[in-house]
């Protein structure tokens, strides 16, 4: 009772939204929140505030343009073409009260993609395809930081690994968004670096280790 699908996606406080509705007209249970023209949260939201599981994606400029289109017309686009979107950025995991809280991952991507082709299936395919989209293709260049958010900052044990792959190539630890204390940095060649980052960078003495049967 009191929830409801918008139509389109009208206008809130800080931008374009559909989904589901309480009796008040603020977004409650799934949906897709456009922050503004570069960034939008899909997932779930609780009397107007992002709330459980959901996943923050930043775009690169123009992202968002197609906003004011119909339900049909972004659909349609969708399962012809894809929405042609390139994501930079991407945060995902639990939020409360408005903030990523608990475990989640940060992605960079270090080379902007376009969401996945979704092939055309009909109205309810299209529906389905979109509810379940990461928004980011398979295969492609970035980074993942996997940890521990507090008011949507990391902070506390963290791991590295290459978003196209998944190698793990750095552990340590966060504070407020960036490396700091311990850490250990592996390379590609099976050496591995031992070290302390201050502000996301190495600071102090460091020792490595060199790959297995190496001279």
């Amino acid at each position: 009772k009191g929830r409801g699908r918008a139509a389109g996606p009208p206008d809130t406080a800080v931008g374009k939204y559909r989904g589901g509705r309480d009796v008040q007209g603020r977004p409650h249970g799934r949906g897709t929140l456009w922050l503004d023209a570069c960034a939008r949260h899909q997932g779930h939201f609780v009397h107007g505030e992002r709330c459980g599981r959901g996943a923050l994606t930043v775009y690169d400029d123009g992202a968002g343009d197609d906003a004011d289109e119909s339900e049909e017309d972004e659909e349609a686009s969708r399962g012809a073409t894809g929405t042609g979107r390139r994501a930079v950025l991407r945060m995902t995991g639990s939020w409360t009260c408005d903030e990523l809280q608990g475990e989640g991952a940060l992605e960079m991507f270090t080379r902007s993609v376009c969401p996945r082709r979704v092939l055309p299936g009909g109205r309810a395919a299209a529906a389905a395809a979109a509810e379940d989209d990461d928004g980011v293709e398979e295969g492609v260049e970035g980074t993942r930081v996997r940890g521990w958010f507090t008011r949507g900052a990391l902070r506390g044990p963290a791991v590295e690994e290459t978003v196209e792959s998944g190698r793990v190539f750095w552990l340590g630890c966060y504070q407020d968004g960036t490396r700091e204390g311990p850490g250990v940095l592996l390379l590609e060649d099976g050496g591995c670096l031992f070290a302390r980052w201050r502000q996301h960078c190495l600071h102090g003495a460091a020792v490595y280790f060199y790959p297995p049967g190496a001279v």
